[in-house]
């Protein structure tokens, strides 16, 4: 059903409600050296959540900036059902008495305001913005951290996190599958791995001589450019 039904009194143990009101307090602080008038502009659920529960104490018109598919984000954020119930009612209300409500696409949009009940007239769209002279211009520049080429390989790049939303292990499925058929290959992992240890995963799955893990970079740009593919593997994008 859309929206969220005020959460149970058993859910309130889950919510950690002395972190809350003490950055509360905190934020409460710091606007008192702007003015009246200042508009907010909370960016992601926690700060949203943050900012309405303010309004309780110095009312302000607020934006909430959203940058993702919320009804799929939020249950891998708050896995703890009583937290989830509680965290997405907050989140509703958050959004539900903004000013507005932008989105980065009209797919997010949707998701919001079919999952949660949030008028569309309150959702903005406004597309991620890419500079694509830019980009041209870094992806001739050499490549920060070079990897070794050999032209009867082929080179496939995967750019994201190893965060869950991004799926790698869909991608470690599809080099098990390529490797029946395309012996010579390689993918460039480019991406922080929050400690995963991806080599003992490769090593389980006889990747090892087939993805290259190479962790963040400034510039992924170059990498992409010299690669026969990009590879998107996410179960969800923005």
């Amino acid at each position: 059903s859309a929206g969220a039904s005020a959460p149970a009194a058993r859910d309130i143990a889950a919510w950690p409600a002395d972190w809350a009101w003490s950055r509360i307090g905190a934020l409460q602080d710091a606007l008192s050296q702007f003015r009246p008038d200042a508009l907010l502009v909370p960016v992601m659920e926690e700060a949203a959540v943050l900012v309405w529960l303010l309004q309780a104490r110095q009312p302000r018109r607020y934006v909430v900036s959203l940058h993702t598919v919320e009804s799929m984000h939020l249950p891998e954020v708050y896995p703890d059902p009583a937290r989830l119930r509680i965290e997405r009612w907050l989140f509703t209300r958050a959004c539900a008495d903004a000013f507005a409500v932008t989105m980065p696409s009209r797919g997010c949009a949707e998701d919001l305001a079919g999952a949660f009940g949030i008028d569309p007239r309150r959702i903005l769209v406004l597309p991620n913005p890419v500079h694509a002279q830019s980009v041209c211009a870094r992806a001739l520049v050499p490549p920060e951290r070079p990897v070794a080429t050999d032209p009867a390989t082929v080179t496939f790049v995967h750019v994201a996190r190893f965060g869950p939303e991004k799926n790698h292990e869909l991608l470690f499925d599809a080099c098990t599958q390529l490797r029946k058929t395309l012996p010579q290959f390689r993918v460039l992992c480019i991406g922080d791995t929050y400690g995963r240890d991806v080599a003992a995963e490769l090593r389980a799955r006889d990747l090892a001589g087939h993805v290259l893990v190479l962790g963040e970079v400034t510039n992924p740009y170059p990498y992409m450019a010299g690669a026969r593919a990009l590879l998107l593997t996410s179960r969800y994008e923005s």
